[in-house]
Order: C-alpha cells, then sequence, then structure tokens
C-alpha cells in the first residue's frame, strides 16, 4: 500500500475504499498463508530425502542451497521487470519498483488453488490505483503465454538434443518460429486490452503495441529459464549431486516440469505434478533412482517457495521511485 495516500491522518477513508484495501490485504494473507503451509508441509519432509540421499551416499552442502536462492530472487526481479515493460507496452503508466513490487505480491497468488488469483490480483491493482486493469490484465495474460511457449521451446530444445540423436534443431526451430508467429501479434493485443478497457469503464490504449516489446519480453524469459536452470543444478550440487549433468540440460528439465505443472490447472502452483515430472527426468538424465530424483525435486520446491517469498519480502521493502504517484 503507498503511504501518499490519504496523508491525512484524521481523515476517515470512504466505505468503498476501505472494502477495496480489505480485499487486497485479503488476497495478500491468502496468498501468504497458502505459500507458508506449501513450504511448511514440504519442509516436514527434508528429514526423509535427507535419508533418501544418504543412502546413496550424498550430503546437503548448504553453500550451494544458499547459492541457488540467491539466483533464485534475482531472477525473479528479472521476471517481474519484464512484466512492467509488457505492461507499458500496453498503455500502462507506472514505476518500476513500483511494478515489481505488485508482480511480487500477486505472483504468490498462485499457490492459491485455481489459476486464476494471480491474473485478477494484478488486474484489481492497476484498475484500482492505476485505471489501467485491461493493460495490468492483458500484459499478466501474455506474460504467461510467453512463459509456457519459452517453457517449452526451452525444454524441447535441451532435452531434444539430450535425447534424440542428431536432427532435433528442425522441430526445435518449427518450435521458435511458430512461438514468434502465434504470439507476436500486435493488433491481437491492441483489440483485447481495448475491449478490456470498456468493459472496465476505462481509457483504452492511444495506439496498439510494437511488436518489439513482445519479442524482447520472450527472449528475457529465455534468459530466465536459463537462469532458472543455473539455480535448479545449485540445487542439484547442494543436494550432493556431481557437476553432470550440466545447468543447460537443469534448464530443460526446469521449464519442462514448471510447463507440465502449470497446465495442470487444479494443483496449486503445479504442487505434485512438478516434482513427479522433475523427478522422472532427474533420474532420466543423470541416471539415478528415482528416489533420490524426488529427493531433489522436493529440495527444489522449497528453494522456489523459499524464494518467491523472500523476493517478495525484498520488493516490499523497496522505495518507490519518484513520480510513481
Amino acid at each position: 500500500m503507498r503511504g501518499g495516500e490519504n496523508s491525512d491522518p484524521g481523515r476517515a477513508l470512504p466505505v468503498h475504499e476501505k472494502r477495496k484495501r480489505a480485499i487486497g490485504w485479503t488476497f495478500v494473507a491468502l496468498s501468504l498463508v497458502f505459500a507458508l503451509f506449501l513450504l511448511v508441509r514440504q519442509g516436514g519432509e527434508v528429514s526423509g530425502l535427507r535419508s533418501d540421499l544418504r543412502d546413496f551416499g550424498w550430503t546437503l552442502r548448504p553453500g550451494w542451497l544458499i547459492a541457488a536462492l540467491v539466483i533464485g530472487t534475482a531472477n525473479l526481479f528479472l521476471m517481474g521487470a519484464i512484466w512492467v515493460g509488457l505492461f507499458r507496452a500496453l498503455g500502462g503508466r507506472i514505476g518500476t519498483s513500483e511494478g515489481v513490487r505488485v508482480w511480487m505480491v500477486t505472483n504468490l497468488g498462485r499457490y492459491i488453488p485455481g489459476k486464476l488469483w494471480q491474473l485478477s490480483g494484478l488486474a484489481f491493482y492497476m484498475r484500482d490505483r492505476r485505471r489501467a486493469g485491461a493493460s495490468a490484465l492483458t500484459a499478466a495474460g501474455l506474460f504467461q503465454v510467453l512463459v509456457l511457449g519459452t517453457g517449452v521451446a526451452v525444454a524441447a530444445a535441451v532435452l531434444g538434443a539430450e535425447f534424440l540423436a542428431g536432427g532435433a534443431t528442425v522441430p526445435i526451430a518449427v518450435i521458435l518460429l511458430l512461438l514468434v508467429v502465434l504470439l507476436v501479434r500486435p493488433s491481437l493485443t491492441g483489440r483485447l486490452t481495448g475491449a478490456l478497457a470498456k468493459r472496465f469503464g476505462e481509457t483504452p490504449p492511444a495506439q496498439p503495441p510494437g511488436a518489439g516489446s513482445a519479442v524482447l519480453a520472450a527472449l528475457g524469459l529465455i534468459v530466465a529459464w536459463m537462469v532458472n536452470g543455473l539455480g535448479l543444478w545449485c540445487v542439484w550440487r547442494g543436494a550432493g549431486g556431481s557437476t553432470e549433468p550440466g545447468f543447460l540440460t537443469m534448464a530443460g528439465v526446469f521449464s519442462a516440469s514448471y510447463v507440465a505443472g502449470y497446465l495442470v490447472l487444479i494443483a496449486p502452483g503445479g504442487l505434485v505434478v512438478r516434482e513427479g515430472t522433475m523427478a522422472g527426468l532427474l533420474a532420466a538424465v543423470a541416471g539415478v533412482p528415482l528416489s533420490v530424483g524426488a529427493a531433489v525435486a522436493v529440495l527444489a520446491r522449497l528453494w522456489a517457495v523459499a524464494t518467491e517469498l523472500l523476493a517478495a519480502g525484498l520488493a516490499g521493502t523497496v522505495r518507490q521511485e519518484r513520480g510513481e504517484g
């Protein structure tokens, strides 16, 4: 909540403003409750996974796990900045620090059962504070589509090269081409934003976004998948794994697991589905027992939730830029 609003401490808030604030804080509280519940629940499995790792001759290495935490947290700031760029391209106006902070907090909404809480949280905030709920909702939808599209491309490229003997670059190139052709369509996003703006009672953007914004977002997200791969590689090393497989293979494993978990709509944050996919892929690419792959997958989930909570907390402490009001 912005400190510049209602600076007169004696001024009572209107009823509708109190209702909006109550809804906003309820969303934040529910998001934190579900995320912390998941963290505590899977954190309780640490003793069991340590036993699985110890039976395989591995021991936890805290230094590598801390490195993974730092890398994952930094990567979330990158992803938040990518959403801000899309929002601005669609006519929204917001400072970078506020935009990243809002994206971080509403991102936790994906741990609430159902897949629409994160999108609705962004739209609600931006409609209330910036009269730009349509741009926020379109940017969030485009962001998710680009996340899934680039995730599929990275998984296909990396795991295709891992499992296929030659010729894998042809389908990979086709996937990337289709990604650009289908997703980078300014006319489509412009019409969608305009239609939502009319429905929300907002002013439509003066002009449709340029294709360059979606291209830059896609490239940025490919970088983000690579960074996630590096973070998962650090988790792997923190579990006791060797230097192989490398971080590029881990980027394919992470992206494939994330996409699989996201597509199962009833699983909050892809719970269970992501871990099962990751465990199977780790066993396949690294030749470890499935139990070891499952132990690493649980560690990876703890890492992911911890980074999201840490990133949201850090973003909340950053002072807003001048002119964000």
